[in-house]
């Protein structure tokens, strides 16, 4: 197999010839008649039956749940352009193409989607995110954010951002909703306690007025990386964390670092942006990542030697070692030198050797 992906209760996988492969918990074998003899190279899953399928032509493919069709996406202005990678979150897509274009599609109701207002965009056609006069080279989402590389390095991000997974800060007010009653500005620790007292004595009106505090639907650059002199190249998401690794080879993280997942100690629900000093990542290490992959709160990277690290949440056994505690020090992962691992993907709350 050459990709395999892990949803709510089904798998997806694309064999070496680059045929598609489904099952299901509940169901059996997923349906998909309508895709039989096409050829693909990317799958993933996000919730509730969002399954994104990348053809090797270049054409996309969603489904948004199991009780509706996958649905062509490359119309509009993205008809006559290829897609060259997925990223999908828990119920949106972002799709960049071969000439530095990123298209986003699903729920938008924490600016995921880049979409001003707060609400599903449309799904027939992809939203077109523009930023500046850049292009895109590289993107990837979590379950409510999405972050991009632009062709000059910088880190753009949207979405949601309360473990400060934008690489912002808890307190960066977009836009104000008059019905919301903002945090006001002050130190972290006078915004936390001020949050915390307003959302106990039951100000908000509702949940969603509590989240939309921290949706940021306008693609804004992440100020650490465009006020210095780092030059981005990968950006990899787990459900509320984000890593980017820069052309130098060293990688920095930020966001919901609590269960170890940021590599950082102490682990901290709200992180800024900061390099990584743990091993194999210290001394630009990160250039020797051939595949990074992160679930809900863990994270597997195959260098190029072969070698297999995880960190991060381990209660399932996720992160492949048999003390089930997460632990955020990166630990070599213990592989039979006779089995070739060619990659790694990690879902929701399970890991992925791909042989």
């Amino acid at each position: 197999m050459k990709a395999v992906s892990i949803g709510d209760d089904e798998g997806w996988a694309i064999d070496d010839s680059g045929k598609l492969h489904s099952w299901s918990q509940s169901q059996g074998v997923s349906p998909f008649a309508k895709l039989n003899g096409y050829s693909f190279k990317q799958v993933s899953c996000g919730s509730n039956g969002l399954v994104a399928l990348l053809q090797t032509n270049g054409s996309a493919w969603i489904r948004f749940s199991k009780e509706e069709p996958f649905l062509l996406i490359n119309k509009g202005d993205l008809k006559r352009k290829s897609v060259s990678q997925l990223a999908v979150g828990a119920s949106h897509v972002a799709a960049l193409t071969t000439d530095g274009s990123l298209y986003t599609l699903g729920s938008n109701d924490r600016g995921q989607c880049g979409i001003v207002e707060l609400k599903d965009s449309p799904r027939e056609v992809p939203h077109l995110v523009t930023w500046e006069a850049s292009k895109f080279t590289d993107v990837a989402a979590g379950l409510y954010h999405t972050v991009a590389i632009t062709a000059d390095g910088n880190v753009v991000g949207f979405g949601y951002n309360k473990n400060m997974q934008l690489g912002k800060p808890q307190e960066w007010v977009q836009y104000r909703v008059p019905s919301i009653p903002m945090v006001p500005f002050g130190s972290y620790n006078e915004v936390r306690l001020s949050e915390q007292t307003r959302f106990n004595s039951k100000n908000w009106n509702d949940t969603t007025e509590y989240i939309t505090q921290y949706a940021h639907s306008l693609p804004a650059a992440i100020d650490f990386f465009s006020k210095s002199t780092i030059k981005a190249s990968r950006v990899v998401c787990g459900d509320n964390f984000t890593f980017v690794i820069d052309k130098e080879g060293k990688m920095y993280g930020f966001g919901d670092g609590s269960k170890g997942q940021l590599a950082r100690k102490p682990p901290r629900a709200y992180t800024a942006p900061s390099l990584i000093h743990r091993e194999p990542f210290d001394a630009n290490g990160a250039a020797n990542i051939d595949t990074l992959s992160c679930g809900s709160a863990h994270c597997i990277a195959r260098m190029k030697n072969g070698d297999i690290w995880s960190w991060g949440w381990n209660i399932n056994a996720e992160c492949g070692r048999q003390t089930k505690a997460f632990t955020p020090t990166p630990t070599q992962v213990p592989v039979d030198a006779n089995t070739n691992i060619q990659s790694v993907s990690c879902s929701k709350n399970c890991s992925i050797f791909i042989l």
